[in-house]
């Protein structure tokens, strides 16, 4: 009796391994070039953007390797980000209760991004990303979509995470986070026509919370050698992003060169609050601001 159980132990080790061999055949074998093209256009229907796959390989163990990731405003045509390389790793059991769960590991801009997203029900994820070090030097500003009057440079390593629940649907949203940058310079930028001086600023640190199409950004404190500011306001996403309104409240105090350069450019705004801050409201879509 104990010398047939082990056959057939043996037989369904034999099962299991050829299986295991098949399945790993059929993975590291399988058209991985048209399933990136089946992935971007998916991605690319369900979204506001375009989405471009350079490369789709396998990775070991069971996980895709996505290199040369590049995201684009559909109208006008602008890239919008990069991504050099990211790796999907999913969960097998999750993936065969119909429930996934994957881990993202990735790099951009010579930095990292790491993360996990979990399917909630239907359309709605739970998500929790990471980015770390990411050098604002190597992003290309020129292709940012800011309007023919605006444009503008960053420099300065950041750090952004966020969590919480998302879905296709803007209604459903449901997420907190951060961005926080060190070293923060502002250099040849343009607003609304108005040339802005050059800032820099030791650290920045925007909390924010997405709730419905709401992104709320909560107040915050940005302190330089020239320029102090405090803002805080919303903004009320729609798909077509450059499309969205904002109500944003920055109040600016200016100090050391400032001062003087800037304090005849401010004086449209009516008057100076107490604590020698000047008022400046922000409206209208992203695409068009508009400024009292």
């Amino acid at each position: 009796m104990k010398g047939l159980i082990r056959k057939a132990a043996f037989a369904a080790a034999l099962v299991v391994l050829f299986l295991l061999l098949v399945g790993l055949f059929v993975y590291y074998r399988y058209p991985w070039d048209n399933l990136k093209v089946r992935l971007a256009d998916e991605l690319s229907t369900r979204s506001t953007v375009l989405v471009k796959i350079g490369e789709l390989k396998p990775s070991v163990p069971v996980s895709l390797k996505f290199e040369d990731i590049e995201v684009y405003q559909r109208s006008p045509s602008a890239l919008l980000a990069r991504i050099d390389e990211l790796v999907v790793d999913p969960s097998i059991w999750s993936v065969i209760v119909g429930k996934p769960r994957l881990r993202l590991k990735g790099y951009a801009y010579g930095g990292s991004m790491s993360g996990r997203v979990k399917e909630v029900n239907g359309d709605r994820y739970d998500l929790d990303i990471s980015l770390h070090g990411i050098v604002l030097d190597k992003y290309n500003w020129n292709e940012l979509p800011l309007g023919r009057e605006s444009s503008i440079r960053l420099g300065g390593i950041l750090d952004f995470v966020v969590s919480g629940t998302t879905s296709q649907k803007l209604k459903d949203q449901d997420l907190s986070g951060s961005l926080n940058v060190k070293n923060l310079a502002l250099t040849s930028s343009t607003i609304a026509g108005v040339e802005v001086p050059d800032m820099t600023f030791p650290s920045v640190s925007i909390p924010f919370e997405v709730k419905g199409p709401r992104l709320i950004i909560k107040p915050t404190s940005i302190s330089g050698s020239d320029l102090e500011a405090r803002i805080q306001g919303s903004v009320n996403l729609v798909k077509r992003l450059e499309r969205s309104t904002c109500d944003i409240e920055v109040r600016l105090k200016l100090k050391g060169k400032f001062k003087d350069s800037l304090d005849p450019l401010l004086q449209w705004v009516k008057s100076k609050d107490a604590e020698g801050f000047y008022r400046i409201t922000i409206s209208g879509q992203i695409r068009r601001p508009r400024f009292k």
